[in-house]
Parts: C-alpha cells; sequence; structure tokens
C-alpha cells in the first residue's frame, strides 16, 4: 500500500493544488472516453515516484538531478557547515518552501573511526601548541623535542633510534640523508592512536551536528517543528571515506 499522505505532501504546492500537468485528447463525445482513469492512473505513478525517490523528487522542482539532497557532509571532527553543504541545505529549504507540507528528520551523527581520529589530532595539537607556548619558541628542534618525549612517554617499549633507521633514505645521487618530515608525522600519527577519545566525546559532536543543520534551517525562516532531530544517535563505521553523512529522511509536517 502506498503512503498516501505522504505522497499528497510532496506533490501538494503551496497554495494546496496538485499539478498533474495530464496531456489529454480524445472525443468528448464518445460514451466510452472517460477522464478518471488516464488522471487516476497518472496520479498513482507520481505518487509512486514521489514517495520512492523523495529526494530525488524534490530535487526535481529545483531543476536538479539525483539524491544529492538527501544528506548534510561534515568533515571529520567538525560540526561546521561548509559552503558545499551550506548550498545543499539551501536547496532544501527552497524545496520546503515549495512544498509546505513536508518536514525533514536526521538522526545526530558521528563517524565512529573518521571522528575518533580527527578528536585525537585535535588533542594532539592542543598538546603541542600547549607546549610550545611553555617552551616560548616555535623552533623546529623544540617541534621534535616535544613530540619524542611525548611518544617515549606512550611507548615505554619502542626504541626512537629503531624508528630513525626507517627514515634513513638514500637519494638518487647515491646521497644518505634523514627524512625528518617523514619521521615526524610517523611520531605524531602513532601519538594521535595513543589518544583516548570517549563515546561521551563523540556523541557530543553527533548533537553539534545537529544543532547546526536545525540553526541553519530556523535562520533560513523553516518552522523549526518541521526539523525534526531524532533522539537516537546514529553511528557510522563508513571504509574510504573522508566526511561524515548526515542522512536525511522525509515525513509529513505535524
Amino acid at each position: 500500500s502506498l503512503p498516501l499522505e505522504l505522497g499528497i505532501a510532496l506533490l501538494e504546492d503551496s497554495d494546496g493544488v496538485i499539478d498533474l500537468n495530464v496531456p489529454i485528447s480524445g472525443n468528448l463525445d464518445d460514451p466510452q472516453f472517460s477522464i478518471a482513469p488516464i488522471v487516476w492512473k497518472v496520479f498513482t505513478n507520481l505518487i509512486i515516484k514521489a514517495v520512492t525517490s523523495p529526494f530525488s523528487f524534490l530535487a526535481s522542482l529545483l531543476g536538479l538531478e539525483g539524491d544529492e539532497l538527501k544528506s548534510a557532509q561534515f568533515n571529520a571532527g567538525s560540526f561546521e557547515v561548509l559552503p558545499f553543504t551550506q548550498e545543499k541545505l539551501d536547496h532544501l529549504v527552497k524545496a520546503m518552501g515549495k512544498r509546505p507540507n513536508i518536514a525533514l528528520s536526521f538522526a545526530p551523527t558521528y563517524d565512529k573511526n573518521l571522528d575518533k581520529y580527527a578528536l585525537s589530532q585535535a588533542k594532539v595539537e592542543a598538546f603541542i601548541d600547549k607546549a610550545m607556548k611553555k617552551q616560548k619558541s616555535k623552533e623546529e628542534d623544540v617541534y621534535l623535542e616535544i613530540l619524542e618525549d611525548s611518544f617515549e612517554n606512550l611507548y615505554k617499549k619502542l626504541d626512537l633510534d629503531d624508528i630513525k633507521e626507517k627514515f634513513e633514505k638514500v637519494d638518487k645521487d647515491k646521497k644518505e640523508y634523514f627524512d625528518k618530515d617523514g619521521y615526524l608525522l610517523h611520531i605524531k600519527d602513532m601519538i594521535v592512536k595513543k589518544q583516548v577519545i570517549t563515546p561521551i566525546e563523540l556523541e557530543s559532536m553527533a548533537k553539534q551536528r545537529a544543532s547546526s543543520i536545525l540553526n541553519y534551517f530556523t535562520t533560513k525562516k523553516i518552522d523549526a517543528k518541521r526539523i525534526v532531530v531524532l533522539e537516537e544517535i546514529k553511528s557510522l563505521e563508513v571504509k574510504n571515506k573522508k566526511d561524515v553523512d548526515v542522512e536525511f529522511k522525509i515525513d509529513i509536517k505535524k
């Protein structure tokens, strides 16, 4: 059975009109000629199209294609609404203006791997900045010393000299050199991986993203009652992605 209410909400414009745009030809004097079955068939097909791919349907109202409106993207470890995402949300604002009886729902979302690593990086960067300020110096040797001290505190069974050996390189002229940048990145990455990020921190990131989306819509004069933030927090674990998707669902305005 079709979710008729949702279909009608998607089809009905701000004037309460459903425009079927049905081209009909035939002899009105013919007793066999009937408009009703044609209209009903077109209406049914439109309902099916709208409810099975609601975001594609809304995109078509704006001259867009595909399901590009079905989610909002965030950088890992961030709740800032980026320009690319703003553009999507602006399209949804326009679509919701054209369809006043629909609502948008979504769950606060975080990615267990992406956000954990990004938040860990932020913790390490904050630690380094604080330590550098105490040293009152930004010299590279001080930066290296801070990283090495931190590494040795976290990896007591590993020897930095053994790790340094892996970064002794030979260039195309067969001249030996030490890949200092590679070495720094390596030990910094190992420090990052030792950081503890709690479920509360990840859930807080998810909630901040939800607030960012809600605030964006309300500043665009969309009634907050039409933006439904679900209570359950969604945890993702997506491979081969750099950003975090918050997926939307179309509902009927309550």
